[in-house]
């Protein structure tokens, strides 16, 4: 990311070389981009019309295109380990979700009905990460499966400011 013309873009450096892949433009970075396990895929949320929504595009710019256009995404996205989709939390009436995204366009499927924030998948893919509800500046890490089957962790809290995992 890079703040450029009033507003976050995206950058790719290779070697020496910087290349503009996105112009803030165009809507405003929102958070970290996430990079498709191949390589080929960058996925990040923009800031449009007073929402974040998802984009794909090619690791050399081309090829953006908008998914799950009805979510609002908050923070960053994670990848699956097969490139097949991308974990997100998504704002809906009663707060934040988890959501898995299919990266062929399809319909987003909720994983999590209570407030959940900040999914990771795991290397594996047989879970992700996800923080539940802030209560007094901690909250709990959960994990579910890309099924939406509670996955078993130790009993974890975490402080605010650690929202990020990996």
């Amino acid at each position: 990311l890079s703040p450029r013309g009033g507003g976050e873009g995206l950058w790719k450096l290779q070697g020496d070389i910087g290349t503009e892949l996105w112009n803030a433009a165009n809507g405003p970075v929102a958070a970290a981009p996430a990079i498709s396990p191949d390589g080929t895929r960058v996925a990040f949320p923009i800031r449009q019309q007073g929402r974040a929504m998802l984009h794909v595009m090619n690791a050399n710019g081309t090829g953006v295109q908008r998914l799950a256009e009805s979510l609002d995404v908050r923070g960053a996205v994670s990848w699956s380990p097969d490139g097949r989709w991308i974990a997100l939390a998504a704002n809906g009436e009663s707060g934040p979700r988890v959501f898995k995204v299919p990266v062929d366009g399809q319909a987003p499927v909720q994983l999590v009905d209570s407030l959940s924030l900040n999914p990771v998948w795991s290397p594996d893919g047989e879970f992700i990460v996800y923080g539940g509800p802030d209560v007094g500046g901690v909250f709990p890490l959960k994990a579910i499966t890309p099924n939406g089957q509670a996955y078993p962790l130790p009993d974890l809290t975490l402080r605010r400011g650690a929202e990020r995992f990996c």
